[in-house]
Protein backbone atom coordinates (compact mmCIF):
# COMPACT_ATOMS: atom_id res chain seq x y z
CA UNK A 1 0.00 0.00 0.00
CA UNK A 2 1.30 3.43 -0.96
CA UNK A 3 2.25 5.72 1.94
CA UNK A 4 0.23 8.93 1.90
CA UNK A 5 2.01 12.27 2.04
CA UNK A 6 2.29 13.92 5.45
CA UNK A 7 2.10 17.71 5.47
CA UNK A 8 2.61 19.89 8.52
CA UNK A 9 0.41 23.01 8.60
CA UNK A 10 1.46 25.96 10.73
CA UNK A 11 -1.03 28.38 12.29
CA UNK A 12 -0.99 30.60 9.19
CA UNK A 13 -2.43 27.78 7.08
CA UNK A 14 -5.20 27.06 9.58
CA UNK A 15 -6.08 30.75 9.95
CA UNK A 16 -6.13 31.31 6.19
CA UNK A 17 -8.42 28.32 5.63
CA UNK A 18 -10.79 29.04 8.52
CA UNK A 19 -11.13 32.76 7.85
CA UNK A 20 -10.84 32.65 4.03
CA UNK A 21 -8.54 35.62 4.46
CA UNK A 22 -8.44 38.14 1.62
CA UNK A 23 -4.76 38.68 2.42
CA UNK A 24 -3.95 35.09 1.46
CA UNK A 25 -2.90 34.58 -2.16
CA UNK A 26 -5.80 32.83 -4.00
CA UNK A 27 -3.60 29.95 -5.18
CA UNK A 28 -2.52 29.22 -1.59
CA UNK A 29 -6.08 29.33 -0.32
CA UNK A 30 -7.18 26.99 -3.14
CA UNK A 31 -4.35 24.60 -2.27
CA UNK A 32 -5.33 24.61 1.40
CA UNK A 33 -8.97 23.94 0.53
CA UNK A 34 -8.10 21.06 -1.83
CA UNK A 35 -5.61 19.56 0.60
CA UNK A 36 -8.16 19.77 3.41
CA UNK A 37 -10.62 17.88 1.17
CA UNK A 38 -7.91 15.35 0.30
CA UNK A 39 -7.30 14.85 4.02
CA UNK A 40 -10.99 14.14 4.59
CA UNK A 41 -10.80 11.40 1.92
CA UNK A 42 -7.57 9.93 3.31
CA UNK A 43 -5.36 11.03 0.41
CA UNK A 44 -3.03 13.10 2.62
CA UNK A 45 -2.26 13.37 6.33
CA UNK A 46 -2.19 16.83 7.90
CA UNK A 47 -0.11 17.39 11.03
CA UNK A 48 0.07 20.36 13.34
CA UNK A 49 0.98 20.89 16.99
CA UNK A 50 -1.08 21.69 20.04
CA UNK A 51 0.17 25.29 19.95
CA UNK A 52 -2.63 26.05 17.47
CA UNK A 53 -5.15 25.52 20.26
CA UNK A 54 -3.94 28.85 21.65
CA UNK A 55 -3.17 30.50 18.31
CA UNK A 56 -6.14 29.54 16.16
CA UNK A 57 -9.00 27.81 17.93
CA UNK A 58 -10.08 30.46 20.45
CA UNK A 59 -13.48 31.39 18.97
CA UNK A 60 -16.47 29.10 19.60
CA UNK A 61 -17.02 28.33 15.92
CA UNK A 62 -13.35 27.45 15.50
CA UNK A 63 -13.44 25.24 18.61
CA UNK A 64 -16.23 23.20 16.99
CA UNK A 65 -14.11 22.76 13.86
CA UNK A 66 -11.14 21.77 16.02
CA UNK A 67 -13.18 19.04 17.72
CA UNK A 68 -14.20 17.64 14.33
CA UNK A 69 -10.60 17.74 13.08
CA UNK A 70 -9.33 15.87 16.11
CA UNK A 71 -11.77 13.08 15.26
CA UNK A 72 -10.46 12.76 11.71
CA UNK A 73 -8.04 9.83 11.26
CA UNK A 74 -5.87 11.78 8.79
CA UNK A 75 -5.36 14.86 10.98
CA UNK A 76 -3.01 14.81 13.95
CA UNK A 77 -2.01 17.28 16.62
CA UNK A 78 1.45 16.70 18.02
CA UNK A 79 1.91 17.41 21.72
CA UNK A 80 4.57 20.07 22.17
CA UNK A 81 7.19 18.38 24.34
CA UNK A 82 10.68 19.23 25.57
CA UNK A 83 12.43 17.92 22.43
CA UNK A 84 10.35 20.33 20.32
CA UNK A 85 11.13 23.23 22.63
CA UNK A 86 14.84 22.36 22.58
CA UNK A 87 14.96 22.31 18.77
CA UNK A 88 12.89 25.50 18.59
CA UNK A 89 15.44 27.20 20.87
CA UNK A 90 18.30 25.97 18.67
CA UNK A 91 16.57 27.32 15.57
CA UNK A 92 16.02 30.73 17.19
CA UNK A 93 19.68 30.84 18.23
CA UNK A 94 20.85 29.84 14.75
CA UNK A 95 18.77 32.64 13.21
CA UNK A 96 19.93 35.19 15.80
CA UNK A 97 23.57 34.43 14.94
CA UNK A 98 22.94 35.79 11.43
CA UNK A 99 20.80 38.72 12.63
CA UNK A 100 17.51 37.05 11.68
CA UNK A 101 14.55 37.03 14.03
CA UNK A 102 12.53 33.82 14.42
CA UNK A 103 9.42 34.13 16.57
CA UNK A 104 8.94 31.47 19.22
CA UNK A 105 5.61 30.16 17.83
CA UNK A 106 7.15 29.86 14.35
CA UNK A 107 10.15 28.02 15.76
CA UNK A 108 7.84 25.62 17.61
CA UNK A 109 5.89 24.89 14.44
CA UNK A 110 9.05 24.28 12.40
CA UNK A 111 10.52 22.06 15.13
CA UNK A 112 7.25 20.11 15.44
CA UNK A 113 7.03 19.44 11.70
CA UNK A 114 10.66 18.41 11.53
CA UNK A 115 10.63 16.08 14.53
CA UNK A 116 7.35 14.53 13.38
CA UNK A 117 9.10 13.67 10.10
CA UNK A 118 6.56 15.51 7.93
CA UNK A 119 7.29 15.36 4.20
CA UNK A 120 6.82 19.14 4.01
CA UNK A 121 6.01 22.08 6.25
CA UNK A 122 3.42 24.43 4.78
CA UNK A 123 3.13 28.10 5.64
CA UNK A 124 1.90 31.29 4.02
CA UNK A 125 4.60 33.27 5.88
CA UNK A 126 7.14 34.60 3.38
CA UNK A 127 9.76 35.15 6.09
CA UNK A 128 9.65 31.48 7.09
CA UNK A 129 9.88 30.41 3.45
CA UNK A 130 12.95 32.63 3.00
CA UNK A 131 14.61 31.32 6.16
CA UNK A 132 14.00 27.78 4.93
CA UNK A 133 15.54 28.59 1.53
CA UNK A 134 18.55 30.13 3.30
CA UNK A 135 18.97 26.82 5.17
CA UNK A 136 18.58 28.53 8.54
CA UNK A 137 15.98 26.09 9.76
CA UNK A 138 15.57 22.33 9.20
CA UNK A 139 16.05 19.81 6.41
CA UNK A 140 12.30 19.37 5.96
CA UNK A 141 11.20 21.53 3.01
CA UNK A 142 9.28 24.65 4.09
CA UNK A 143 6.98 25.64 1.26
CA UNK A 144 3.93 27.63 0.29
CA UNK A 145 0.74 25.57 -0.05
CA UNK A 146 0.30 24.10 -3.52
CA UNK A 147 -2.16 21.85 -5.28
CA UNK A 148 -0.89 18.27 -5.12
CA UNK A 149 -2.75 16.79 -8.08
CA UNK A 150 -4.69 19.10 -10.39
CA UNK A 151 -8.32 18.10 -10.77
CA UNK A 152 -10.47 18.18 -13.86
CA UNK A 153 -13.44 20.47 -13.39
CA UNK A 154 -16.44 19.99 -15.62
CA UNK A 155 -18.87 22.87 -15.70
Amino acid sequence: MKKIKTIYWDANCHIALLNKEATTEPQYLAALEETYEDMLFGKVHILTCTLILAEVFQEEQHRNICEKLIGCPHYSMIETVSSIYALAGELRLKCAKVNQKLKTPDAIHIASGSLAKADEIWTTDEQLINKGKAELLVDTPIVYPYIQEPRLVFE
